[in-house]
């Protein structure tokens, strides 16, 4: 809650930066260097960074800074600004967002860009240099120091930005180093301001190159301080003369040529651009592929533990990020740990870590390598691709993209062997591509994802594309299902008042409906899937190729539907099961009574699952124990809620934390709440408030409930709700509530819906039994509010009629 709060704080306090500065240059006022100084952010110093050096390939040093984070935040804001107000060169890949490449571009320009256009980066920076002649890198000499203070003050005074001499100061000040730190003041490396200004300040450089560029038939990109120029037409112009027009505009631009890294890379050499070899396609080094190839090999046929793998690692020479497991530092001792920031700005410590966390650590290092290979030699294929096409791509690329899935397949191969939890990204990535499937020897058949969307699902997902202005999305949500409505009623202010990013989270993702979820316990509790909880009276147990395709029958179109809990659950024992079915075969059978090393991992997956949904007619793992008790406990509220514990020993399949999470927050909402004359009881005295359970009833159509009633009834909500006094029912026009009943309704989702009942006065304004139901916004007026024994009835949790 607080890590989200932060959030929005940071969120907010952008936006308000946007407005501040966006009225500066309307209005052109002063920066107030007071308020800056308040901050602690004024006149910067060098205490406001801290500096730091790490060792680079060759042997020199490359000196960095971290910044205060005072003065990071203002930076923060101000990255943030240049990247939406201002445009980048198109010739740029480097530190380039989407948003900074897409300023001045219409809706329908950025639909197209974000469709057809990769994010910018070394892989579309060497991918304009893939099969040229000549192939020429240029190094600019002390990028960010050669960046100084006078020279981005006259970039702010110009247009586009117009800044007055003071604004473009203060501003220059905040992102150059202070005159006691460089004598020169040039950009700090390692601030978030100095990539976007240091992009800004090549326009013009990358504008006259660019023309250069075309007149003489060349390819021209930049990224950061690499320079590349390349082309098939040497006889228009040589190398040289290249590198003479590229040094004199460079030169005068207030740069510097690095001579000792120029390079003129031909046809029958290696050309490399920013790390990839571009000869023909785009590729990795030789080195890097072999390496990474020969770990995979060694991982599924020669090690029998990761720990040996990597052992094995720093027994190697010119070790290299490439080779194996980086991350990684010991103490004196030997104890293994991993290297994690220190209280020191740009000092790391290492930190002990277990077993189970090397490994995965040491999994993603490994994937991640796997991934950037694939990125590269896939760059310039449709996508998503399919190898069985062999026409479409060349014989080369088609050799390094076997090479790429086959150790996708190998890799995946490993996650099984040594259990690392990531195999299923391969899966993922496997559903896509027929190929790999063949390679990871797939049973589409056995699988939960991907999940297949019905023809109104597919509808809902393409309709949300389209959806631009707000009067787009209202009526998208008018006519969207009911349970989406529902859904997305829980978390907005309104019922008019709906988020884009929320509607398509949820049609893009699915959403809690409480119906579906019953469908899927009603078959773990009678149906098919019961038998993941009950022993089997076959030899050798239940059959592992009949458990996942029961799961996969009642769950793949059901998933999407689910609450986040209950989905992992199930996912969990569907990915174990399916991990013993590929190693052991299809005739393999679990017996969840006896004890075999290789399936510990399933049968805890499905005792997990059991305690998050199963509540039993017996003394311990009942509704009571399980759900009322424990919340009462962790809200604090014990000394003013009584529970009366009748009809909670009932049997049921049900989403336990939802219930318990979505009553913890409603008594946290009471107990902050609640009046000073019910926070002081006598031992003797009634207890303020009373939970009782409300089972479900078929005769009255009653859904099952659980209730909290407040003893004393002539005690009110001191709020009044925005609704029109003169109907017997409608809708809220706002939320009641935020904080702790907001988040209770969120929680309770997957179950029902949260009701409040009672009277509502503030400043002498009284409405008196009213009913409103908290998610979906809807006001009953009652005759009267339902009374018992232990008074009014408060709020009501109420499982969601089918």
């Amino acid at each position: 809650m607080k890590k989200n709060n932060q959030k929005k704080v940071k969120e907010e306090s952008a936006t308000d930066f946007f407005d501040f500065i966006k009225d500066l240059l309307a209005r052109r006022p002063e920066f107030d260097t007071k308020k800056l100084a308040d901050k602690g952010c004024w006149p910067i110093s060098k205490s406001h960074y801290h500096h730091f050096s790490i060792k680079k390939r060759n042997g020199s040093y490359r000196q960095l800074v971290t910044v205060d984070y005072r003065l990071k935040e203002f930076q923060s804001n101000l990255r943030r600004y240049f990247e939406k107000y201002f445009t980048i060169s198109k010739h740029a890949h480097g530190f380039v967002s989407t948003s900074t490449s897409q300023v001045g571009a219409t809706d329908l320009e950025k639909e197209f860009l974000s469709e057809l256009n990769r994010p910018k980066g070394v892989v579309t920076n060497a991918l304009a240099h893939t099969g040229k002649k000549v192939v020429i890198s240029i190094d600019l000499k002390d990028f960010f120091p050669s960046i100084t203070f006078p020279r981005v003050l006259g970039m702010l005074r110009k247009s586009p930005y117009d800044l007055s001499n003071k604004q473009a100061a203060v501003i220059a000040s905040l992102v150059c180093l202070p005159k006691d730190m460089d004598e020169d003041r040039g950009l700090p490396q390692g601030a978030p301001t100095s990539p976007i200004i240091s992009n800004l300040i090549c326009n013009k450089l990358d504008y006259q190159l660019g023309r250069f560029a075309k007149k003489y038939d060349l390819k021209y990109t930049r990224y950061a301080d690499d320079l590349t120029l390349s082309t098939n037409n040497l006889k228009r112009i040589t190398p040289k003369k290249i590198i003479d027009e590229v040094t004199r505009h460079v030169e005068r631009n207030g740069f510097q040529i690095n001579d000792a890294k120029t390079k003129v890379m031909y046809q029958n050499s290696r050309q490399m651009v920013t790390g990839i070899l571009v000869n023909d396609g785009l590729n990795l080094h030789k080195k890097h592929v072999d390496a990474l190839r020969a770990t995979l090999h060694n991982l599924e046929n020669k090690y029998d533990s990761v720990e040996r793998a990597i052992n094995e690692f720093w027994t190697l020479k010119d070790k290299q990020p490439f080779d194996a497991f980086v991350p990684l530092g010991y103490y004196n001792s030997g104890i293994r740990g991993r290297y994690i920031s220190s209280s020191k700005k740009g000092i790391k410590r290492p930190m002990p870590i277990t077993k189970q966390e090397m490994h995965k650590i040491y999994a993603l290092h490994l994937l991640g390598r796997i991934l950037w290979y694939g990125q590269v030699v896939t760059t310039a294929v449709q996508s998503p691709y399919d190898l069985y096409k062999r026409p479409h791509i060349s014989p080369k690329q088609y050799s390094r993209i076997k090479n790429y899935e086959e150790m996708l397949a190998s890799f995946y191969r490993v996650s099984i062997k040594f259990k690392w939890p990531v195999e299923h990204i391969i899966l993922r990535l496997s559903n896509r591509f027929k190929h790999l499937q063949s390679l990871v020897a797939m049973q589409p058949n056995l699988l939960v994802e991907p999940i297949v969307l019905n023809d109104a699902e597919q509808k809902l997902k393409v309709d949300v594309l389209k959806l631009r202005k707000k009067e787009d999305y209202l009526e998208f949500f008018r006519t969207s299902p009911e349970s989406l409505k529902r859904a997305i009623w829980s978390i907005s202010s309104s019922p008019s008042n709906h988020s884009l990013e929320d509607i398509k989270q949820y049609v893009n993702h699915g959403w809690p409906v409480p119906e579906i979820q019953r469908e899927v316990f009603k078959q773990l509790d009678t149906g098919t899937l019961s038998n993941l909880f009950h022993k089997s009276y076959e030899s050798g147990g239940h059959s592992v190729n009949e458990l996942l395709e029961e799961i996969v029958k009642v769950v793949k179109t059901r998933l999407r539907y689910l609450s986040p809990v209950v989905r992992r659950k199930i996912l969990s024992v569907h990915k174990e099961l399916l991990a013993i079915f590929r190693l052991e075969g299809n005739d393999v059978r679990i017996d969840l009574e006896k004890k075999v090393k290789s399936h510990e991992s399933a049968l805890q997956a499905i005792r997990d699952l059991k305690a998050a949904v199963r509540l039993y007619e017996d003394d311990t793992e009942n509704f009571y124990n399980k759900i009322v008790l424990p919340a009462v406990k962790e809200s604090g509220m014990s000394n003013f809620v009584k529970i009366d514990n009748n009809d909670m020993e009932v049997r049921l399949i049900t989403d336990i934390a939802a219930w318990k999470n979505a009553l913890i927050k409603v008594l946290d909402s009471v107990k902050e709440h609640m009046e000073s004359s019910e926070r002081v009881r006598k031992a003797s005295e009634q207890f303020p408030f009373t939970l009782k359970f409300r089972e479900a009833n078929p005769e009255t159509e009653e859904p099952m409930a659980l209730e909290l009633y407040r003893t004393n009834a002539e005690i009110g909500f001191k709020k009044i709700p925005d609704l029109e006094t003169n109907k017997s029912h409608g809708l809220v026009k706002k939320r009641l509530t935020g904080g702790d009943l907001s988040l209770a309704v969120k929680e309770f989702l997957p179950i029902g819906d949260i009701y409040v009942l009672g009277k509502f006065e503030r400043k002498g304004e009284c409405i008196k039994d009213i009913s409103i139901n908290l998610t979906d916004f809807s006001f009953v007026k009652c005759k009267s509010v339902k009374h018992s024994k232990y008074g009014q009835l408060m709020f009501s949790l109420v499982e969601k009629e089918s």
